[in-house]
């Protein structure tokens, strides 16, 4: 009896560590495959994520929800274990969804990226599905966030199973503990070790490990059981290594993206012409440093907020640009009058194509072109009227000499009486009213080349004013009723120049400002230096009636004229000894508030540098 109950007791003690090992081999695999498979499915979640925000990009910056829609349902569809894809925009609005009802609103609060996360992840339930939802910004946090909610029900089960498996093997062991006799007991105790050494290899991460027992019953089951979750594991590892090796390449093939986007980027926003990028209500969704220097902004944000229409100095070329784009869906080189920031009017030469409502364009600044192109068409012009000027002059002063000769021989006759001589006076004094005329002509189309010598503005200015009110034109009361201001700016850097023929037109300058205070008036005449283009500048400035808008354009235009007694060539012979020295003039003047004749002046020898009023 008392080897029965030592026996007994010995059984008892065999059944309670059986029953200890087993409950101890349940946690400890149980625990194992949990964090493995859990390990598994997050690592997987956030490569599908991943993907799904990188392939989302493109259909988020061109608004295409519809497509964004078709990529995440198509992705939920190969995918049994995804429940759920939204996206949230960077304001948090939901843009896309998979839920066939209406978007469940306490998820858009139940996982937060927070600021400077990579991701984040969250177990949810929903219903009695346990969930995994994996927040993923998309171009960090700029574009918003992706969310994709993947089952855990799969890990779940496969843990359940085993778990079961594992319970029945344990109470199998228990019922034949029973009525097998000791020996049963020590030989069951040696599998048991080895299997407690198997879960803890392959817990230990070597999954190339098997159990190496082989007996017909339910240990030689467990010992298959767990050959077989090495093998899946090994397998799962392997399609990790695969994921994770596709991981990095599509990290390399992004990282390439982002190079060729950044090239791109600096090549739009360094590019030499305008780009920019709005739709058909002209809004602007983009522009380029080029863009806001020609339209003169200071920042993409103000001129995004301005809107491209204030642009247009004509609108109906908004709606002839707009035409052309809905006819054809492109416009090229499509040339109209623009308004800067600061109201200037510029000549534009814009491209642009439509793709839906998304208008993409080039805008290049012709106004200089615009300009040069006027300035050779009056080069032209005054070319071929030099040439008939010439010709003409030559033709008429020959002819007119002989008839000076013979009026004047007339004039000497005793036989002409008092009356007919003072005709023939007036008849000479006209013959040399023409001839000056036709010397002015010849002064204007074939002017003297300039005798260069170093000189100082201000001494010439000064000089030319007293020479000036000292001219016979006017009278003296005119003379006295006008106040010189002189405004001189004393560190003038010398100028290469002839100073004769700057004394000509600073002289015609000054007489056109007289003639223009017949009442009296200031007369101001101004000197400065501009060091950064290093030009000289010269205003002259009268209080008089000022130039009509409509003639302001042509008073450069040889004879043209709004005063009787003038040719009309004073100005047009200044302009071309101004342009001989490499300068250039220009006029601002309002009716009633006088005018302002600007004169300006590089520092180098002349013809070296070509400036224009725009300066």
């Amino acid at each position: 009896m008392r080897f029965i109950s030592l026996r007994t007791k010995f059984l008892i003690g065999t059944l309670g560590v059986i029953l200890f090992l087993g409950v101890l081999l349940i946690i400890l695999v149980k625990t194992i495959m949990t964090q493995r498979l859990e390990s598994e499915l997050q690592k997987r979640g956030v490569y599908i994520a991943k993907n799904i925000a990188s392939e989302s990009i493109d259909s988020i910056v061109t608004e295409n929800f519809l497509n964004l829609n078709l990529l995440i349902l198509e992705h939920k569809e190969i995918d049994e274990d995804i429940e759920y894809i939204f996206i949230l925009d960077e304001k948090g609005k939901v843009v896309a969804h998979t839920f066939e009802k209406k978007f469940p609103a306490a998820l858009k609060e139940a996982n937060i990226v927070k600021s400077g996360q990579a991701y984040n992840i969250q177990p949810l339930i929903m219903g009695e599905t346990h969930i995994l939802d994996i927040a993923y910004p998309i171009l960090k946090g700029e574009l918003g966030v992706l969310h994709l909610g993947i089952s855990e029900e799969p890990i779940m089960g496969a843990i359940s199973a085993i778990t079961q498996t594992l319970m029945l093997i344990i109470i199998g062991f228990l019922v034949l503990e029973g009525v097998i006799t000791v020996i049963t007991a020590t030989a069951v105790t040696k599998p048991l070790t080895k299997l407690i050494h198997s879960a803890k290899e392959i817990g230990s991460g070597n999954l190339e490990h098997k159990v190496s027992v082989k007996t017909n019953d339910e240990i030689g089951q467990l010992s298959g059981a767990f050959n077989k979750m090495t093998e899946d594991l090994r397998a799962t590892t392997v399609k990790r290594d695969e994921l994770t090796r596709e991981v990095n390449e599509r990290r390399k093939a992004e990282e390439a993206l982002k190079i060729s986007e950044k090239k791109y980027r600096d090549l739009v926003d360094n590019a030499l012409v305008g780009i920019f990028k709005g739709n058909l209500n002209g809004d602007i969704h983009y522009v380029n440093d080029a863009l806001l220097k020609i339209f003169e902004f200071e920042s993409a944000e103000e001129m995004i907020g301005t809107g491209v229409l204030p642009g247009y100095k004509n609108p109906g070329d908004s709606e002839i640009l707009i035409g052309n784009l809905k006819r054809t869906g492109k416009v090229n080189n499509l040339e109209f009058e623009a308004l800067t920031k600061k109201g200037e009017t510029k000549n534009i030469l814009l491209s642009a194509t439509l793709d839906e409502d998304v208008i993409s364009g080039m805008v290049m600044d012709i106004t200089e072109h615009k300009q040069t192109e006027k300035a050779l068409q009056r080069a032209e012009h005054l070319k071929m009227l030099g040439e008939l000027v010439i010709g003409l002059a030559q033709e008429i002063r020959n002819p007119l000499a002989g008839i000076q000769l013979s009026v004047e021989t007339l004039s000497k006759e005793v036989f002409t009486s008092e009356e007919d001589r003072e005709i023939i006076l007036k008849i000479i004094n006209e013959i040399k009213r023409i001839d000056l005329l036709l010397k002015n002509l010849l002064d204007f189309a074939r002017p003297s080349k300039p005798q260069l010598t170093p000189i100082n503005m201000n001494d010439i200015l000064d000089k030319t004013i007293a020479f000036s009110l000292r001219h016979p034109s006017f009278s003296s009361n005119t003379v006295t009723a006008i106040n010189v201001l002189k405004n001189f700016d004393k560190n003038l850097p010398e100028v290469i120049a002839d100073p004769i023929q700057l004394q000509q037109a600073f002289m015609n300058m000054i007489l056109n400002a007289i003639d223009a205070m017949q009442d009296g008036g200031t007369l101001t005449v101004k000197t400065s230096y501009d060091a950064e283009l290093n030009v000289i500048q010269i205003a002259i400035s009268d209080t008089g009636k000022g130039i009509d808008e409509k003639v302001r354009d042509r008073i450069f235009q040889p004879f043209f004229t709004t005063k009787a007694r003038h040719r009309g060539m004073g100005l047009a012979i200044t302009k071309r000894l101004i342009e001989e020295h490499g300068g250039d003039i220009c006029v601002e003047s309002s009716p009633g508030k006088g005018t302002t004749f600007i004169a300006l002046f590089p520092i180098k020898q002349v013809r070296k540098e070509q400036i224009t009023c725009l300066v």
